[in-house]
């Protein structure tokens, strides 16, 4: 019998390709650095507990690398409840022991990484990625293809080359994305690049720094700030205010009570379609003339119920 107060298990693989390791615990966080040795990974396991590890699944075939970690009851005692196993899925009640998985894998390996609670730090460049997490926060650098899910904590990264982010309520917030769908049940969103696809969330804000190609923006009750547009940008808000500075392309956007105020670069010739049934709707743009075959022009169409409308 174990007699110690604390647990710590190392597991270590080695693969002649770069790594594709599937990790799955029931209450864990997982701290990820991509820092090992070409084709190296290792899996570091700490309890403040004394557990069995006996009926961890472990298992290796070419660059797949399999670790699955069932729910963990203290081996002294010192924890009470009941766990049981449906599938791939490990579900218990009370007196699971939590844990911390330290891994170290090359960088560029592909994750797969799922808690059923617990928050989930990848540091470094990672190829593609899954990570799922019950309640905790995702954080991550840098990314190929990604699909990230947390029931409800907070999602923080620097760059995903394409994919998709979503959480149940918490904030989200990345630095670039190239294609991919951005979704929080009520959160704020930042996002400092995208370059298509679609940016959602419940209630909260929303602030895009570039848009640069096909986006659709829609809060169900927040404000709407853009910094810079290109392509076709179409912007929906239950009531809040919309902002934005648009570089080109098509633009539209929609708020059921707020003010919307556009700019656009001067010069650009611009059509405009502004309706506001009970606020102001003011344009400081004055004729620039119909844009010859082939000449960049900017469209603008702004609805709003009872708010006011700038373009300038």
């Amino acid at each position: 019998m174990n007699t110690s107060t604390t647990t710590r298990h190392t597991w270590e693989f080695g693969t002649d390709e770069l790594p594709r390791l599937r990790l799955q615990a029931h209450h864990a966080d997982i701290f990820v650095q991509h820092t090992g040795a070409p084709g190296q990974t290792t899996v570091t396991l700490t309890a403040n507990a004394p557990v069995d590890l006996s009926e961890v699944k472990v298992d290796t075939e070419g660059r797949d690398i399999s670790l699955v970690i069932p729910v963990l009851k203290a081996t002294d005692g010192s924890s009470f409840g009941f766990s049981f196993q449906i599938g791939g899925f490990s579900l218990g009640a009370g007196g699971s022991v939590p844990i911390r998985l330290d891994v170290v894998v090359p960088e560029g390996a592909d994750l797969e990484l799922k808690v059923g609670g617990g928050d989930i730090v990848i540091d470094g460049r990672c190829g593609e990625l899954r990570a799922r997490t019950g309640g905790g926060d995702v954080r991550f650098d840098d990314a190929g293809d990604v699909v990230v899910h947390t029931g409800g904590g907070d999602i923080r990264a620097n760059r995903a080359a394409q994919g998709n982010l979503d959480t149940g309520g918490g904030e989200i917030s990345i630095d670039s994305l190239g294609e991919g769908r951005v979704h929080s049940g009520g959160g704020d969103v930042h996002v400092g690049a995208i370059a298509s696809g679609a940016i959602k969330t419940g209630g909260g804000d929303i602030h895009v720094g570039r848009t640069e190609g096909d986006v659709t923006v829609t809060t169900g009750g927040g404000d709407v700030r853009l910094d810079s547009c290109l392509g076709t940008t179409e912007v929906s808000t239950g009531a809040g205010d919309v902002s934005a500075h648009v570089a080109g392309g098509r633009w539209q956007a929609r708020t059921g009570a707020g003010d919307i105020i556009v700019t656009v670069p001067s010069g650009v010739p611009v059509w405009q379609d502004l309706s506001s049934p009970l606020g102001d709707v003011t344009s400081r743009i004055g004729g620039r003339g119909e844009p010859v075959e082939g000449q960049d022009h900017i469209e603008i169409t702004a609805r709003t119920g009872t708010g006011d409308i700038s373009l300038s």
